[in-house]
């Protein structure tokens, strides 16, 4: 792990000194790392299509550009934060982070949580904060950023000029949880232990719809973006698309057996994008499934696809999902070389011979509480697809058999 040494590099700017910053990244060993504050920030963008950040290369030659002085005032400040509050180093991602290095870019994206979770003092700079309220900022639409709000034990805000807003355990909370629809309880807890145990109390479906309305500059980082929040660990393999999304879904699958991992569904307005392999298309003529060809039709809802979701974003409505009980009592499901196995039972005769698959998860309407499941349409032998992927099904309990 790289840190800046905030002392070096204040010091180095008080005599404007342009030479290089000799010794200000140091690196360390997990069981050796000394106290650090963490930046969270959103990357500034400038017109010629470049980032305003410094990488690690220029900060290694103290290069100053026309492009990059916004990341140089950015860090600067940051590290002038961190000393105001007695902590001498800072890792900040653009100038910590050698990106050119493939090695070091994945261990560092699977370390990232860690990292986060570590830190003594998280500031997270809103650049394009303008005093009214913190929804408009696009730190709150960015992917990455999702992890780093909930992993710090401590994040401080800041506004464009440096001036202290609040922090996430303050008056702010309720604000805070309303935009980004975290449990308030989760955004108030002061200890790593904490937080990770709430974080493994939360349903799946609503871990992921905190992502559902996020962004990131790269499909892959949908699902690279949440490997802290699930604390998994995955190889990255930029150029796999989608694939990276249902990679994640088969290794959450491997460490829990909550079956809200399902509470997933295609939200209005959204069009069906789903790799041919994981569509089930129904032939009218042989009343068989099969998988759709390439260059078909475009799949449409009514189509029969894979259990899994293809992005954060169809477990949009997951928010508000609760599970039903404790999911150790759950059905135990796998991930085989033909999909996912799962040994529950499925309840009665819906639209078309669909099947009712309980998730045993609800969410309260009125003075009901509705149990919700997924559509399931059997294609054979003993394999079932999901069927009507833009909808939920449910029963009050009063109606459960």
């Amino acid at each position: 792990m790289r840190l800046i040494n905030c002392h070096k590099v204040n010091q180095h700017h008080m005599r404007l000194d342009p030479s290089p910053i000799l010794d200000a990244l140091q690196s360390y060993e997990a069981a050796n790392v000394p106290k650090y504050a963490i930046l969270s920030h959103t990357w500034e963008k400038i017109p010629e299509g470049e980032t305003s950040e410094v990488t690690v290369q220029e900060f290694k030659r103290n290069e100053s550009t026309q492009h990059n002085s916004q990341g140089w005032e950015k860090i600067r400040q940051a590290c002038r934060q961190a000393q105001l509050r007695n902590l001498d180093y800072i890792w900040i991602d653009s100038c910590c982070i050698d990106k050119t290095n493939v090695t070091e870019l994945s261990e560092a994206i699977n370390s990232m949580y860690q990292w986060y979770s570590g830190a003594a003092a998280c500031f997270v700079y809103l650049s394009d904060w303008e005093g009214l309220n913190l929804g408009p900022c696009r730190w709150f639409k960015r992917g990455w950023t999702l992890q780093e709000l909930v992993a710090p034990r401590y994040v401080h805000f800041y506004n464009s000029q440096w001036a202290y807003i609040g922090s996430k355990d303050d008056a702010n909370r309720n604000q805070l949880a309303k935009i980004t629809g975290i449990d308030r309880e989760l955004l108030g807890a002061t200890s790593s232990t904490e937080i990770r145990y709430r974080l493994s109390r939360t349903p799946v479906c609503q871990r992921m719809s905190w992502a559902s309305k996020r962004e990131t500059t790269k499909i892959e980082d949908e699902a690279y973006c949440l490997l802290g929040i699930f604390d998994i660990q995955m190889p990255l393999l930029y150029g796999e698309g989608e694939t990276a999304f249902i990679r994640l879904q088969q290794r959450i699958a491997e460490t829990t057996n909550d079956l809200t991992l399902f509470a997933w569904r295609l939200q209005k307005g959204m069009a069906v994008k789903h790799n041919p392999k994981n569509i089930m298309r129904f032939d009218p003529i042989s009343k068989r499934c099969g998988l759709g060809p390439l260059g078909a039709v475009p799949p449409g809802p009514h189509d029969y696809h894979g259990i899994l979701a293809c992005s954060p974003r169809e477990f949009a409505s997951g928010g508000k999902i609760r599970s039903s009980h404790n999911h150790l009592y759950n059905p135990e499901f796998s991930i085989t070389n033909k999909g996912i196995r799962i040994c529950a039972s499925v309840l009665g005769n819906g639209p078309l011979g669909v099947e009712f698959l309980p998730l045993n998860c609800k969410e309260k309407t009125g003075s009901s509480e509705i149990l919700f499941g997924i559509f399931l349409k059997w294609v054979g032998g003993n394999i079932y697809a999901r069927a009507f992927i833009d909808r939920f099904t449910g029963l009050t309990e009063k109606h459960m058999p």
